[in-house]
């Protein structure tokens, strides 16, 4: 099931975003929802469903489609977002890992379909993987993983505010999880590349806001393999 955002203080621009998502949606076999909200503040009390994807206006009424993005930008409730405005210079504060393009009012339907085509095929390519502490068990989607931590003899795996403690050394873990997504970035830290938001000098910074020592062993080869994901990135996101 996808669940699709509509957020405009407009209910004729909601209507009209939702027609379009109606008409992509008409001949896949994918089950969809579209839930509209007419206010920054209803997407923030919004907690029932993660949204894959959020139709976004930025020039809202006391909390604009930046400042929500600011409040989500860490957290798990919104996976995609597409910014719409009346005015094209807004795409430059628009920018976030979250936010995967931004269309002028009034958006066409190639638009629609480009984007949510998008939304579709990442979402695919959303692995699963299973871990193990101790007799329970965690499935946990890629986008979710952070980072591994070797602490010890141990080897730790952080999801937002969980840690997982995992049997084995960081070195089993990085093969394991192998070099697609994820990259060694100090003798303790394997990192994963998707949710990484910025690589500076000594250290790499994630979505969440945590900042991690790079290894300078590590540093060229991280930064190189991460300059490349978001190439690949850009690449399979035009369509």
């Amino acid at each position: 099931m996808y669940y699709i955002g509509i957020c405009d203080d407009e209910e004729m621009q909601r209507k009209r975003i939702r027609k379009m998502c109606d008409t992509f949606f008409k001949s896949r076999i994918q089950e969809y929802e579209c839930i509209e909200f007419s206010s920054g503040e209803e997407v923030l009390q919004f907690h029932e469903k993660k949204l894959h994807l959020l139709f976004l206006d930025i020039e809202l009424g006391e909390m604009d489609g930046l400042s929500v993005l600011r409040r989500v930008e860490r957290a798990d409730a919104i996976w995609r977002i597409v910014f719409v405005s009346n005015h094209a210079e807004m795409v430059w504060n628009s920018f976030s890992l979250k936010t995967l393009d931004f269309g002028r009012k009034p958006i066409s339907f190639k638009q629609v379909e480009k984007w949510l085509s998008i939304v579709l095929h990442e979402n695919e390519e959303n692995i699963i993987y299973e871990f193990q502490e101790g007799d329970k068990k965690y499935y946990v989607p890629l986008d979710e993983i952070l980072y591994f931590e070797a602490i010890g003899n141990f080897t730790y795996l952080y999801k937002n505010d969980i840690r997982i403690l995992l049997g084995g050394h960081l070195k089993l873990w990085q093969e394991r999880m192998g070099d697609t997504y994820f990259v060694r970035i100090h003798k303790s830290y394997l990192v994963n590349i998707c949710n990484i938001k910025k690589v500076c000098s000594e250290k790499i910074i994630l979505t969440d806001g945590t900042e991690l020592l790079a290894g300078r062993k590590y540093y060229k080869t991280a930064k190189e393999q991460y300059l490349l994901f978001l190439q690949k990135k850009a690449r399979e996101r035009v369509i």
